[in-house]
């Protein structure tokens, strides 16, 4: 069997957020920044995404902090 080099790509977007997640993560970040809170959302949804948590959970999360 020839190798196409195609049975691997699902590796390489593996933990990658969709490009669904990134609509909804700038959906977040707009409503975010109705209240003037952008910039903290999304620092805060960064440290949330580097310690392991999903994209689209880590911008809800963050949201919720900033936002109450």
């Amino acid at each position: 069997m020839i190798n196409s080099g195609r049975e691997w790509d699902w590796m390489d977007t593996a933990g990658q957020p969709s490009p669904a997640d990134y609509e909804h993560a700038t959906l977040i970040l707009k409503e975010a920044s109705a209240y003037g809170l952008e910039w903290e959302v999304k620092e805060s949804a960064a440290k949330y995404v580097k310690e392991g948590y999903k994209y689209v959970d880590a911008f809800e999360m963050a949201y919720q902090d900033w936002v109450k």
